[in-house]
C-alpha cells in the first residue's frame, strides 16, 4: 500500500513497497501555480522542483527560474521574476522597453521608455505620434512610430514671414544646420531680396526676429548733378526730395530748387538738360538737324556712321562737325545712341526722312492747287479765295517740315524763333530755274496770296 510522506525540506514523496519487500520513494510534483503578469492580462505557470528551485512554463517548456528569466505577455510587455534572498520567486516585475531615437541628422539621440500600460515616455513627458521635442541645439523634431513599432524623429523646419514694406512679404525657412533659405537661395543678415514689383530689400535680424529694409535704387541723371531715387510704393522716381518727380519711363520735366530739367532714359541710363526760363545775355539758342551723309553730304553737322548692330555703337558712331569727327560715346559720357524707327512705322522716325516725305506730298498737292488757282476766272473771288487759303496752309506745313531739318534760331535776346531756312525768301536755296512746275500760271497777278502760293511751289521744287 502506497503512503505519502513529507520530507524535512517540505517535499512530498510517495513511499512504495515492491513485491520483493524493497521500499522506494517517488517525488510528488506539487500543482503549478498561475502567476498574473502585472496588468497585462496574461499569466505564467510556475511550479516547485524537487531540488527546491522553481520552473516556469515558457515557450512550451519548463524553464528553471533565475534572476535573468523573463517572460513576454500577450500584449508584448516583458516581465522578470522577483526572487527572495534565498532565490524563491516572490513575484514578477515589468521590464520597461526602451528605444534610442536619432533626432534627424544633427540633433543627437534620445531614449524613449515604454511603461507597463504600453505608453511611451521621454523623461516625464508622455510621447505620442507627432510629439515635438526640442533638442539641445534648439532644433525641433517630430516623433512618429512606424508599423513595426519603431520610433523616428524628423526635423521641423522653422518658417517665418517677413514683411517687405508695402510690397507683400517673403517666407524664410530655417534648415536643420540653422541656416536660412528663401526658396533655393541661402540668405543671411544683409542679404538682399526682391519684391514682385522689383523693389530691393535688405534683411535684418534683431532680438530673434527678421525684418526687411527698403533699399531705393539710385540713378545719376547725367548732365544735371541730380540723383533719381526709386520709390517703395510705386514705380515712380523722386528727385531732389521731390516725390513722384519722374514716371517709370524716366522721361519728363522736373523742377528742383527752382530749376527746370528735361530728363530722358536710354539703355537704362538717365540723362537730363537744364533749361532756363528765358535766354540770358547774347547767347544764341538753336536746334541743329543731324542728317545721314547720303542725304545731306554738305551738312554742317553730319551723322557719318551708325554702328547700332554692334556692341560698340556709341564708340563707333560719329558726328562730323565742320570736318571734325566726334564719337557719340565721348559726347554722351554714358548711355547709348540709337536710330529712331523710320517714319513709315508711324513713329516720329528719323526726322530728315520724315520731313522729306511730308515735303514731297505737299509739293504734289501745291502744284495741283496752284494750277486750279491759275485757271480760275479773275472775277471768281470765292473760288480763288478757297485755293489761296489752301495754298497758304500748304506753305505753313512746308515751312514746319523744313524747320525739322534746318531748325530755328534766336538771334537776339527776347526775339521770337525764326526759321533758319525760309522756303520762300531764303537766299541759301538753289537758284536754278524751277519755273517748269508753274508754266502757264498767271505770274503777272498782283494778288499777294497767289504770289506766295507760286513761290511755295517754286520753293518746294528747289528743295
Amino acid at each position: 500500500m502506497d503512503q505519502h510522506v513529507t520530507a524535512g525540506n517540505g517535499n512530498m514523496y510517495t513511499v512504495m513497497i515492491s513485491d520483493d519487500g524493497m521500499f522506494s520513494a517517488e517525488y510528488v510534483q506539487p500543482p503549478a501555480l498561475s502567476i498574473p503578469l502585472g496588468i497585462s492580462g496574461s499569466s505564467v505557470e510556475v511550479r516547485r522542483n524537487e531540488d527546491l528551485t522553481f520552473s516556469a512554463m515558457i515557450g512550451g517548456e519548463w524553464m528553471v527560474i533565475t534572476a535573468e528569466t523573463t517572460v513576454t505577455a500577450a500584449n508584448g510587455n516583458v516581465y522578470a521574476a522577483q526572487l527572495s534572498p534565498e532565490g524563491v520567486p516572490i513575484g514578477v516585475m515589468h521590464v520597461a522597453a526602451m528605444q534610442d531615437v536619432m533626432l534627424g541628422e544633427l540633433g543627437g539621440t534620445v531614449k524613449l521608455t515604454q511603461a507597463e500600460d504600453m505608453t511611451w515616455w521621454l523623461g516625464e513627458a508622455e510621447v505620442k505620434d507627432g510629439y515635438v521635442h526640442t533638442a539641445a541645439n534648439g532644433n525641433m523634431y517630430a516623433l512618429m512610430m512606424d508599423a513595426e513599432g519603431m520610433w523616428t524623429a524628423t526635423f521641423q523646419k522653422v518658417m517665418v514671414m517677413v514683411d517687405l514694406g508695402t510690397q507683400g512679404s517673403v517666407e524664410l525657412v530655417q534648415a536643420e544646420d540653422m541656416s536660412w533659405w528663401l526658396g533655393s537661395a541661402a540668405v543671411d543678415v544683409g542679404s538682399e531680396v526682391m519684391s514682385d514689383n522689383g523693389n530691393t530689400y535688405t534683411l535684418r535680424y534683431t532680438d530673434g526676429a527678421w525684418s526687411a529694409r527698403f533699399e531705393p535704387e539710385s540713378m545719376m541723371i547725367e548732365g544735371t548733378g541730380l540723383v533719381a531715387m526709386s520709390q517703395e510704393a510705386n514705380d515712380l522716381y523722386s528727385v531732389g526730395g521731390v516725390e513722384d518727380a519722374l514716371p517709370a519711363s524716366g522721361m519728363g520735366e522736373i523742377t528742383v530748387d527752382g530749376a527746370m530739367y528735361r530728363v530722358s532714359m536710354m539703355d537704362g541710363m538717365l540723362s537730363g538738360v537744364r533749361f532756363d526760363a528765358a535766354p540770358k545775355g547774347d547767347t544764341v539758342y538753336m536746334t541743329v538737324g543731324i542728317t545721314d551723309t547720303d542725304k545731306a553730304p554738305d551738312g554742317q553737322v553730319t551723322l557719318i556712321a551708325d554702328d547700332r548692330d554692334t556692341a560698340f555703337n556709341e564708340a563707333n558712331t560719329k558726328l562730323a562737325v565742320v570736318g571734325e569727327k566726334i564719337s557719340l560715346g565721348e559726347l554722351l559720357g554714358s548711355g547709348s545712341a540709337t536710330k529712331a524707327a523710320a517714319a513709315s512705322d508711324g513713329l516720329a522716325g528719323e526726322f530728315v526722312d520724315s520731313a522729306v516725305e511730308v515735303l514731297m506730298d505737299l509739293l504734289i498737292e501745291a502744284e495741283l492747287y496752284a494750277k486750279y488757282q491759275a485757271a480760275a476766272e479773275a472775277d471768281d473771288h470765292a473760288g480763288r479765295s478757297a485755293f489761296d487759303a489752301r495754298l497758304n496752309n500748304i506753305a505753313e506745313q512746308a515751312q514746319k517740315a523744313v524747320d525739322m531739318i534746318f531748325g530755328t534760331t534766336i538771334t537776339t535776346v527776347g526775339a521770337t524763333q525764326a526759321s533758319k531756312v525760309n522756303i520762300i525768301t531764303d537766299g541759301t536755296l538753289p537758284t536754278e530755274d524751277t519755273d517748269a512746275a508753274t508754266d502757264g500760271l498767271q505770274a503777272s497777278t498782283t494778288n499777294p496770296d497767289y504770289i506766295r502760293a507760286t513761290q511755295t511751289v517754286r520753293g518746294l521744287n528747289r528743295l
